[in-house]
């Protein structure tokens, strides 16, 4: 068995896909769950090809720096006119969310916006995997550093997609290394990202180690910061976070990725 070098673990939306379209495709179908009403299999497909979709998508985009969990889309779906044009940090944007926000109608998002997904997957079949643009790069350095690093994945996304997804890609990723809101976390149905982590590094006894965290969100590194100090951000800018020169990085021991394709030589380093 040969020598695994690190420990590197790697976000999924935003770091090897782009799947803006699934959520936003989800989030409109969601309002459609909400009134019961049943959603067809036509009716997902002429979504999908549709001007409105496309609207949606360039409209909800400026917003997904800000999104934390699935619901967080039904939110600005629904308040989006309370929303502006542009936010310069996660604090100005959470003053703005916190007017409208409120933790009854927030469960029930939550579970509108999984369900739904959930929907969708089942009626799309193997069309599903359309929805998402995989960095091509980005996906051959996660391909590469499975011959060298010891590799997890931890997500918000749901396992089923995370697992159909890679195999139909060709990467064939062990169940076991992928830690989702609803796998690994021994039955927590709210399995979140620090959460994962943490659970990542006690089965690897690296809770006082160096470890990579590759992720294009900041939110994330700036809670788990000062818990693990000997941990190692690459930060992926070009995928859902807010542009790099708008966020205070001096905190973190970090690395700023702007193409997927330096990823083939970041990602491996020793």
């Amino acid at each position: 068995m040969k020598y695994k070098k690190n420990l590197i673990i790697w976000d999924f939306d935003g770091v090897l896909f782009d799947s803006l379209k699934e959520c936003v495709l989800v989030t409109k179908l969601s309002d459609q769950f909400y009134r019961e009403q049943k959603i067809s299999l036509n009716q997902i497909k002429s979504l999908i090809s549709s001007e409105y979709l496309d609207q949606l998508l360039f409209k909800m985009k400026r917003l997904r720096p800000f999104i934390n969990s699935g619901q967080d889309y039904i939110w600005q779906y629904k308040f989006y006119e309370h929303l502006k044009d542009k936010y310069h940090s996660f604090f100005e944007y959470k003053e703005t969310f916190e007017m409208f926000f409120n933790e009854k109608e927030d469960k029930l998002y939550q579970q509108l916006f999984y369900s739904t997904r959930k929907e969708i997957q089942n009626l799309l079949e193997n069309e599903y995997f359309s929805l998402f643009i995989p960095y091509k790069q980005a996906l051959e350095a996660f391909k590469e550093s499975l011959k060298t690093n010891k590799n997890y994945i931890c997500s918000s996304r749901d396992f089923r997609a995370i697992k159909e997804i890679l195999d139909f890609y060709g990467v064939f990723f062990d169940s076991e290394n992928i830690f989702t809101k609803d796998h690994n976390g021994f039955g927590n149905c709210d399995f979140t990202k620090p959460s994962q982590i943490n659970q990542i590094l006690i089965k690897e006894n690296f809770l006082n180690e160096k470890f990579i965290f590759i992720e294009d969100q900041i939110k994330i590194p700036f809670v788990l910061k000062d818990k693990y100090p000997k941990m190692e951000i690459i930060y992926a800018n070009y995928g859902y976070g807010l542009d790099s020169t708008c966020i205070d990085l001096n905190q973190l021991n970090l690395t700023i990725v702007d193409k997927p394709k330096d990823l083939l030589k970041i990602s491996l380093k020793n």
